[in-house]
C-alpha cells in the first residue's frame, strides 16, 4: 500500500503522469498477485486465490464475430480489463453500431456486463438469423 501512496504523491507533485502511474500500479498489482500465488502454502488462502483468478480473467479477450451472407465480416477482440472499464464508465460497447445492425445493443451490453461480473468463459451469445447472418460473442 505504501508503494501506491508514493506513486500517487508523485503524480500530485507532477513527477509522474497519470498514465505512468496507472502502469506502475498495474505492475505492482501483478507482482503482488504472482507473489501471493507463489507463496501459496498448504493452508488454503482463498483471498490470494481469488485475486490470482481475477487477474487471469482480466487477461481474457471478449470476441465479437459477425458474418453476413453478403460476405461482410466483423471480428472485434477486446481485452476483458478494458471492456469492463469502458462498459462501467459509458454503458456502451466501444464498437460501431452499424457493424451490428439488427442487434439490440442495450441487451447485448447488459448480457456482457453480467458475464463479466460473473467471470463467465465461453459463449455468451450465438445467433443464426434467417437472412444468413451469424453473430457470436464469447470470452476466451
Amino acid at each position: 500500500m505504501d508503494e501506491k501512496m508514493r506513486i500517487l504523491t508523485m503524480v500530485e507533485e507532477g513527477k509522474l503522469s497519470a498514465k505512468e502511474a496507472i502502469d506502475l500500479i498495474d505492475a505492482l498489482d501483478k507482482t503482488t498477485s504472482q507473489e501471493e500465488y507463489t507463496n501459496y502454502s498448504e493452508d488454503f488462502d482463498s483471498q490470494a486465490f481469488t485475486k490470482q483468478s481475477s487477474t487471469s480473467y482480466e487477461n481474457k479477450m471478449l470476441k465479437i464475430i459477425v458474418d453476413t451472407p453478403d460476405g461482410d465480416k466483423v471480428n472485434v477482440q477486446l481485452p476483458v480489463k478494458i471492456i469492463r472499464q469502458v462498459l462501467k464508465m459509458t454503458g456502451k460497447l466501444p464498437i460501431k453500431s452499424e457493424d451490428l445492425q439488427g442487434i439490440d445493443l442495450d441487451a447485448l451490453t447488459t448480457s456482457i456486463l453480467e458475464c463479466l461480473d460473473n467471470e463467465t468463459l465461453g459463449n455468451i451469445i450465438e445467433v443464426d438469423s434467417a437472412d444468413g447472418t451469424t453473430v457470436k460473442v464469447f470470452i476466451k
